[in-house]
C-alpha cells in the first residue's frame, strides 16, 4: 500500500471519529503529504483536497493538469483529480459532492479570514475546525518520509565534502561569502539538489556570530572562522546543516575541519 493511501485513511478514520462528513483541506504542505502534489509558489493558493469517508478529490488549476497525470496516487486511483479553469474553483468547486448542511472539518490554521467568510457564504455547509490532526500526523515520520530525509541529509553532507575541497585546492582568499553560497547551489547540481531549502548563510570572521546574518561580498580571510548555514530540497523534504570551519593552520589545537 502507498504512503499517500495510509495517510488518508488515517484522516478518513478521524473524519468518522468526529462525526463529520468530510475535510477541506487548504496548507500546501498538507496537501502535498496526503497527494504528492507540489505547485511551484507555497505562498500562494495552488490546490486544495477534499477527503470524505470514502474518497479523496485533488482540486488543480488547469496549468498544473499534465504534473497532475503523473502523480502516483493518481495514477493509482488513491486520489482523484478534479481541474478547474484558473484557481478560482479552488475554494468552491468541492461543494458539489456534499450534501446541504454537511459537517465539513477545515484547517484553522491555514485559511484567511476572507476565505472562511467565503466558504461560509457560497456553501450550508457546518464547519468544524480540524484541531491540527494533520500537524500531528505529520510529527510523526513513517518509513517513506525517513528513508527521503535521510536521502537528502546524505546527499547535502557530500556537497559540504566536496566545497572543503574546492576551499583546500583554491585560493579562497579571492572569495567572498556569496561567492561560496554560489558554489554550494552549484556543487548540489551534481547530487540532484536543485533548490535550497532556504536561503544559505555564509559569514565569515565576525559575522559568524549573528544567528541570521545576512550573507555578503566580504571577502574570506587566512585566520578568520567561516560558518555556513545551508539545506536543499528533494521530493519535497528538506535538509538543513550548519558547519563551521577555520580558514588557516591551527596550531595546538583540535578542530573539526581545517582548511
Amino acid at each position: 500500500m502507498n504512503p499517500h493511501m495510509l495517510r488518508i485513511q488515517k484522516v478518513q478514520q478521524y473524519i468518522k471519529n468526529a462525526g463529520t462528513d468530510g475535510f477541506l483541506i487548504t496548507s500546501a504542505a498538507h496537501v502535498f503529504y496526503l497527494t504528492g502534489f507540489q505547485g511551484l509558489s507555497p505562498e500562494e493558493r495552488e490546490a486544495t483536497v477534499l477527503i470524505d469517508q470514502h474518497n479523496t478529490y485533488l482540486y488543480l488549476p488547469r496549468m498544473y493538469q499534465e504534473q497532475a497525470r503523473n502523480l502516483d496516487s493518481v495514477k493509482d486511483k488513491t486520489v482523484e483529480c478534479v481541474i478547474d479553469y484558473e484557481r478560482d474553483g479552488l475554494l468552491s468547486k468541492w461543494i458539489k459532492l456534499v450534501g446541504k448542511g454537511s459537517k465539513v472539518l477545515i484547517e484553522e490554521g491555514d485559511l484567511t479570514i476572507e476565505e472562511y467568510d467565503y466558504l461560509k457564504k457560497i456553501s450550508t455547509c457546518e464547519f468544524q475546525i480540524s484541531k491540527r490532526i494533520l500537524e500531528g500526523m505529520r510529527v510523526r515520520k513513517d518509513a517513506d518520509e525517513l528513508k527521503k530525509i535521510r536521502e537528502v541529509v546524505s546527499r547535502t553532507d557530500l556537497v559540504f565534502n566536496d566545497l572543503i575541497s574546492a576551499l583546500k585546492t583554491n585560493k579562497y582568499t579571492d572569495f567572498t561569502e556569496l561567492d561560496i553560497a554560489d558554489l554550494l547551489r552549484v556543487l548540489g547540481r551534481k547530487y540532484d539538489l536543485l533548490q535550497f531549502s532556504f536561503d544559505p548563510i555564509v559569514a565569515s570572521g565576525a559575522g559568524g556570530s549573528e544567528p541570521h546574518y545576512k550573507t555578503s561580498n566580504k571577502k574570506l580571510r587566512k585566520e578568520e572562522v567561516l560558518l555556513m548555514d545551508f539545506g536543499f530540497t528533494l521530493d519535497g523534504y528538506h535538509s538543513d546543516l550548519t558547519r563551521t570551519v577555520y580558514l588557516g593552520k591551527i596550531g595546538g589545537a583540535s578542530c573539526r575541519e581545517r582548511v
